[in-house]
C-alpha cells in the first residue's frame, strides 16, 4: 500500500525487483531444503569428503619427519608418501637411515628416492646394498648407481656383470648400457648372450622384462613381445609394465590380446590406460566389432574408463547403441563413474538423453512380459521371470545413470533403488523426488510417463513366450527354449515391435541347463542371471562313486564344488557333523585364501553317487573382481554354515 501511494517509480520497480529476488531466492532455499530432507527420509547417502593430511603444517610435518625413524614399515612408507606432496621437504637428511632399515620394502622405496641425490655418502651405501644384501635391492641399487655417481658407476658395476645372481647381472648390465658405446663394451656383449638365449629361468625373464622398460629402446621390441606372452604370470606383468613405459603402437593390439589372460588382465588393463588418448580409436574399433571375442570387448569399457579424457568418453556414449546387453550395462556403469570421479568431462547432453530414452524405452517393453509370467505363477516360468526382471532392472538403472551424467548423480541412484522391481518400495517417494529434482527439466516428463505407465498383464503366458523365442537377446532366447520344451509350446514368429536389443548367437542347451543347476544354489541366490551365466562358462562337471573322498581335511583349497545330484557328508576329525544335498555348495571356506580345508568332504555311501559343478579358485576370484555379488553371497552362506556348526558344537558339548 506504501508503494502503491508513492509516485516514484524509480522506487517502486526497485522495490518489485527485490521482492522478486527475496522470492526467487526463497523458493531456491525451500527447494534445496525439501530435497535434502526428501533424500534423508530416502536413505541418500553421499560420498564423504576425506582431508587430506597436510605435510606443510609444523606439527604434522614433525610427526611424519619422526615416522621416518619408526621400526614399522607401514609407518615409514605412509610417512614418505605424504611428505613427497611437499615441495619443500628435503628427503636427503633422512635416506642413509632408511636405506640401512630392516625392512626390504622400505629399502627399496629409499633406493628408488634416491636416485635423485648426487651424494658421495648415498652413492657408498647404494655400493654396499649392491655387495651385501638381498637380490632386489641389489638389483635397483644397480639400476639407480649411475645416475647417483655417474663418475665411478662404470667401475663399480662392471664386477657385478658376472655376478651368480642373474637378476643382479641382467640389472647391471642395462644400467651399464647408456654409459658405453652403442653396440660395443661388456654389458651390451652380456645383454646380448641373454637375448640369444630361449630358456632363461624365470629370475633372469622377469628382470630382462623390466630393463626393457627402463631403457626405453624400441630395438628390444621382439624380445619384449615374447614375454608378454611367457609361461610365467610374473614376467607377462612386468612385461605390460614395460609396454606401458614404452607406449609404442605395435604392443597395443599384443595388449588387448592379454585381457584374456586373467593372471595379465589387470597390467595389460594398466599398461593401455598409460597410452591415453592414443589408444583410443583402437578401443573404440574393438569396443563396436561384434565379430571380436564378447570377453575383449567387455573389458575394453574400464579400460576407457581409465583413460577418463573427454575422448574415452565419447566412444562409450557414441558405441553401437545395438550390442549385447552385459556390454551396454558395462558402458552406461564405466560412463556414470567416469563422470563422478571426472566432473569436468564434456558430454554431448543431446546424445546422453537419447541414450537414456531408449533405455526407458526397453524397460518398458520387458515390463508387461515379466508381469504376465509372474502373474502366471508357473514354476516352469521362474529361470525367465528372473531374467527378465534383471532385463527390467538392468534398463531402468542405465536409464538413471545415464540421465545422472547431466544431473545430480546420487539422487538418481537413489531413484533407482526405490523403483527397483527388487527394491525397497519407495515408489511414492522416488516419483515425488524426480517431481522435484528434475523440476523445469524436459527430462522430468519423459522419466514420469515410462514409469507411471501401467503395466498390468493382458496378454498369455504362452504368447509371451512365443515371442521371446524369437528375442534378439541370446539369455532370454536360450532361457525361453528350455522352458517351451517343459510345457510343449512351439514357436511361431511373432514381431511384437522394434527393439534395439541385443542380436547373437544362441547359447547351447548343456550351457543353459547348467545354468538352471547353479540358479537354485544359495550361494549364488542374490545373482542375476548373467552373473550366473558367467559361473556356468568356468564350471566344470566331475562324477564321483559312493563313499568317495572328494577333499580331505588339511589339504589346500583351490576348488569349490556345488551338488548337482547326490548328497556328500562333511567330517571333522572323522566325525560327519553336516550333510549337504542337491543345490548346496561346498569348500567356498578355503577358495577364499587357498587354506587349508577345516573338514573332509565324501560322497554319501550306499547311494548313486554324486555329480558335481567344480569352479576353481583362480578363476572364480578372478570373477569377483569383476561381479561384487559374488562375494556378498558368498560370505552370506560362510555365515550361515559358520552358525549351524556354532549350534552343533554347542549341542554337543551341552
Amino acid at each position: 500500500l506504501l508503494l502503491a501511494a508513492t509516485d516514484n517509480r524509480i522506487l517502486v520497480t526497485l522495490a518489485i525487483v527485490t521482492v522478486a529476488a527475496l522470492v526467487l531466492l526463497l523458493i531456491r532455499s525451500v527447494r534445496r531444503g525439501y530435497i535434502a530432507t526428501l533424500e534423508q527420509r530416502l536413505g541418500v547417502q553421499r560420498q564423504q569428503v576425506h582431508h587430506e593430511i597436510d605435510p606443510a603444517d609444523r606439527v604434522t610435518r614433525q610427526a611424519l619427519v619422526r615416522a621416518l625413524r619408526s621400526e614399522q614399515p607401514r609407518a615409514v612408507l605412509t610417512a614418505l608418501s605424504v611428505l613427497e606432496r611437499d615441495r619443500g621437504f628435503d628427503l636427503s637428511r633422512s635416506l642413509l637411515h632408511l636405506l640401512g632399515h630392516n625392512d626390504q620394502n622400505v629399502r627399496l622405496a629409499a633406493i628408488e628416492r634416491a636416485g635423485r641425490t648426487r651424494d658421495p655418502q648415498i652413492a657408498a651405501a647404494l655400493r654396499a646394498i649392491l655387495a651385501t644384501d638381498q637380490r632386489r635391492p641389489r638389483a635397483y641399487a644397480a639400476r639407480i648407481l649411475p645416475t647417483v655417481d655417474p663418475e665411478y658407476a662404470a667401475e663399480a658395476l662392471r664386477p657385478y656383470l658376472h655376478d651368480p645372481d642373474p637378476g643382479v647381472r641382467v640389472a647391471a648390465a642395462g644400467a651399464l648400457l647408456p654409459l658405453e658405446l652403442e653396440g660395443e663394451g661388456p654389458a651390451h656383449a652380456v645383454l646380448g648372450s641373454l637375448l640369444g638365449g630361449t630358456d632363461h629361468p624365470p629370475p633372469v625373464r622377469r628382470e630382462l622384462a623390466k630393463l626393457f622398460g627402463e631403457l626405453g629402446d624400441h630395438s628390444f621390441m621382439p624380445t619384449l613381445v615374447q614375454l608378454l606372452h611367457d609361461p610365467e604370470p610374473s614376467v607377462r606383468r612386468l612385461a605390460c609394465q614395460s609396454a606401458a613405459k614404452l607406449r609404442h603402437p605395435d604392443l597395443v593390439d599384443e595388449l588387448i590380446g592379454l585381457h584374456t589372460d586373467r593372471a595379465a588382465r589387470a597390467a595389460a588393463r594398466r599398461a593401455l590406460t598409460a597410452y591415453g588418448d592414443s589408444v583410443v580409436p583402437r578401443l573404440e574399433q574393438l569396443l563396436n566389432d561384434r565379430a571380436a571375442p564378447l570377453g575383449l570387448r567387455l573389458e575394453t569399457p574400464r579400460v576407457l574408463r581409465a583413460i577418463g579424457t573427454d575422448a574415452a568418453a565419447a566412444v562409450l556414449l557414441f558405441s553401437n547403441i545395438a550390442d549385447n546387453a552385459t556390454l551396454r550395462y558395462r558402458i552406461a556403469s564405466a560412463l556414470f563413474e567416469m563422470k563422478r570421479a571426472n566432473p569436468e568431462l564434456e558430454l554431448d547432453a543431446t546424445r546422453v538423453d537419447e541414450a537414456a530414452l531408449r533405455r526407458l524405452h526397453a524397460y518398458r517393453y520387458y515390463r508387461p512380459t515379466l508381469r504376465t509370467l509372474q502373474h502366471a505363477k508357473h514354476p516352469a516360468y521362474t529361470p525367465l521371470v528372473r531374467a527378465l526382471g534383471d532385463r527390467v532392472s538392468q534398463n531402468l538403472e542405465m536409464a538413471l545413470r545415464l540421465i545422472g551424467l547431466l544431473r545430480d548423480g546420487d539422487v538418481m541412484m537413489r531413484i533407482f533403488a526405490c523403483l527397483d522391481e527388487r527394491g525397497s518400495g519407495l515408489r511414492a517417494e522416488a516419483l515425488e523426488l524426480i517431481d522435484v529434482a528434475l523440476s523445469g527439466d524436459r527430462m522430468r516428463a519423459w522419466l514420469l510417463d515410462f514409469i507411471e505407465e501401467e503395466t498390468l498383464p493382458g496378454t498369455v503366458p504362452e504368447d509371451e513366450l512365443r515371442t521371446l523365442l524369437s528375442s534378439r537377446d541370446p539369455l532370454l532366447r536360450g532361457l525361453a527354449e528350455v522352458v517351451a520344451d517343459k510345457l510343449g509350446v512351439q514357436a511361431e514368429v511373432d514381431e511384437r515391435g522394434d527393439l534395439v536389443d541385443m542380436e547373437g548367437e544362441s547359447m547351447e542347451r548343456p550351457f543353459i541347463e547348467r545354468m538352471l543347476l547353479l540358479e537354485n544354489v544359495d550361494l549364488f541366490a542374490r545373482l542375476s542371471m548373467d552373473d550366473l551365466s558367467a559361473i556356468a562358462a568356468i564350471a566344470g562337471e566331475r562324477e564321483m562313486e559312493p563313499g568317495a573322498v572328494i577333499y580331505r581335511e588339511g589339504e589346500p583349497g583351490e576348488v569349490m564344488f556345488v551338488i548337482i545330484e547326490g548328497a556328500v557328508d562333511l567330517l571333522k576329525g572323522g566325525s560327519a557333523i553336516m550333510r549337504l544335498h542337491a543345490g548346496e555348495s561346498l569348500g567356498q571356506t578355503s577358495i577364499m585364501d587357498a587354506g587349508p580345508r577345516p573338514v573332509t568332504a565324501r560322497v554319501v555311501e550306499g547311494g548313486a553317487g554324486a555329480k558335481l559343478l567344480v569352479i576353481e579358485r583362480a578363476a572364480f576370484m578372478d570373477l569377483c573382481s569383476d561381479h561384487f555379488e559374488l562375494v556378498t553371497g558368498l560370505f552370506t552362506v560362510m555365515g550361515q554354515r559358520i552358525r549351524a556348526l556354532i549350534d552343533l558344537t554347542g549341542g554337543a558339548h551341552g
